[in-house]
């Protein structure tokens, strides 16, 4: 979303600069109303498209991308017999390569597992370093596995399985918890 963010930001102070002192006759000024007029238009549907296509993120990313194009070449695409189509085009183009591009995906919980929390776990989980309360979080917490924690942390499987092990044995300790009682997360061993 900051992506999209930033682009209709640029879009927005594009047109700000190039209508700036202008006049209602001046050419500039009637090239950014004939703009906003066709976003207004256009938008909608190919939003609706692009998100019923490809997902609700990667269609109004493409979207904000296709109309940043639009208003960089809008002198041109205005000019085009179907100008809503070619954005289209220009659109899909650019859902696609988002599609194409490798994201670590963040698994989610299952929203009707309630957790049953320990009262003594915030305070113990602040006494953590950073890395292991991250690592056990996502263990355990989002039920990611090791791989998945290795993936978006930068870092190997086993550095991530060092510091969930270390993070558990400290927990342990300090909620006066004994290895039998505790549930093993995913890709983790008890001993």
């Amino acid at each position: 979303m900051e992506k999209i963010t930033c682009t209709v930001k640029y879009v927005k102070r594009q047109i700000r600069q190039r209508v700036r002192g202008s006049g209602t006759d001046d050419p500039a000024y009637k090239l950014s109303c004939s703009f906003t007029e066709f976003v207004r238009r256009v938008e909608p549907r190919l939003t609706k498209g692009l998100c019923a296509s490809f997902g609700s993120e990667v269609g109004t990313e493409a979207t904000a991308e296709a109309f940043a194009y639009a208003w960089e070449h809008w002198p041109r695409i205005r000019a085009m017999r179907r100008p809503d189509g070619y954005l289209w085009v220009v659109a899909r183009n650019a859902a696609r390569t988002m599609k194409m591009r490798p994201r670590a995906r963040c698994p989610v919980p299952h929203p009707r597992r309630q957790p049953v929390v320990e009262p003594g776990l915030h305070m113990a989980m602040e006494r953590l370093t950073e890395r292991q309360r991250v690592a056990v979080v996502l263990a355990y917490g989002f039920e990611w596995t090791l791989s998945e924690v290795a993936e978006v942390l930068g870092v190997s499987k086993s550095t991530v399985q060092n510091h969930v092990e270390r993070a558990l044995r400290h927990l342990r300790e300090d909620l006066g918890v004994a290895l039998g009682f505790v549930s093993v997360g995913p890709g983790l061993q008890a001993n």
